[in-house]
């Protein structure tokens, strides 16, 4: 979070009111400041005031401005006090201050994270409903059409409410990553629509830099690594898992509302069945289609 304290005290209270099943959730806020270094007021009140009965809350405020980037990519490392290792056995969930989350969220998410760890193929799961078609492509809508819902495999990030597994997490941030950004190559992936918004950054000074989009990074790294399938969730009734209310800053320059309404009932058995044997989209939107390059 940054300076946006009436999404995050929204956020803060779907996480409260959610479902952890009996067990211990621990709460990490991270609160970046401007470049002048104060701290936006309203936000570290309601980070310190809200409240938090499923495990330890710790409010992070940083010393200096290190933007979204470091956010994303250093946050979860920096909760641990000896450290993010492979074998970590926490499940995480990162969220951006403008998220919701559904109560059922960790009903979900534990449950998935059960079926798929030793899965080499799977990265994360992600709250996320499925809408880019990556590969210069129509929307998504969710994924294919069904009655019930599902869940299915698709290789792009889903970054709101992102739950990487350990494993995948340290070989993208601490060995791939530096690697990489010292290489000073570009990370594209040609033919693929996030490319062109990071071409579109550059040519706004916005990327390479601590404002940029870190998913295009990640994209290349899944698009040269096994570990590349995000694991999504296609509720019934267009609803989702985890509600971004798009509100205005870095990714929107105004606000543009709920993107989907959240799963408010679990009665859907679909989303409790994680096949061995899951649907596969590739990058191209297509059912057991590409997921590397096009």
């Amino acid at each position: 979070t940054y300076d946006r304290s009436k999404p995050l005290a929204r956020l803060l209270k779907s996480l409260e009111e959610a479902d952890y099943l009996g067990d211990r959730a621990d709460l990490d806020v991270w609160v970046d400041v401007p470049p002048s270094g104060v701290v936006d007021a309203a936000v570290l009140s309601v980070a310190n005031e809200a409240a938090w009965t499923h495990g330890i809350k710790k409010v992070h405020v940083r010393k200096k401005n290190v933007g979204l980037k470091t956010q994303w990519i250093h946050t979860w490392n920096e909760s641990i006090p000896t450290g993010l290792h492979a074998d970590t056995p926490e499940i995480p969930i990162i969220l951006e201050d403008d998220m919701e989350v559904s109560k059922y969220f960790w009903t979900w998410l534990k449950k998935g994270h059960g079926k798929y760890k030793m899965r080499k193929e799977v990265a994360a799961l992600t709250l996320q409903r499925a809408s880019l078609c990556a590969a210069n492509c129509a929307e998504l809508h969710g994924g294919p059409k069904r009655e019930e819902g599902y869940n299915f495999w698709y290789p792009l990030v889903g970054s709101w409410g992102y739950s990487p597994k350990a494993d995948h997490w340290v070989r993208f941030t601490q060995q791939w990553l530096p690697a990489f950004e010292k290489s000073g190559k570009k990370p594209y992936v040609e033919g693929l629509t996030p490319t062109s918004w990071y071409k579109s950054f550059e040519g706004q000074k916005r990327c390479p830099g601590k404002r940029c989009m870190w998913t295009m990074l990640h994209l290349k790294y899944t698009s040269e690594n096994s570990d590349r399938f995000t694991v999504y969730a296609r509720a019934k009734g267009d609803k989702t898992l985890g509600a971004n209310h798009r509100e205005g800053g870095l990714h929107y320059g105004k606000a543009a509302g709920v993107d989907h309404q959240l799963v408010t009932e679990w009665t859907d058995p679909g989303l409790e069945d994680f096949p061995d044997e899951p649907l596969r989209l590739g990058l191209d939107g297509k059912e057991n289609g590409r997921d590397t390059k096009i």
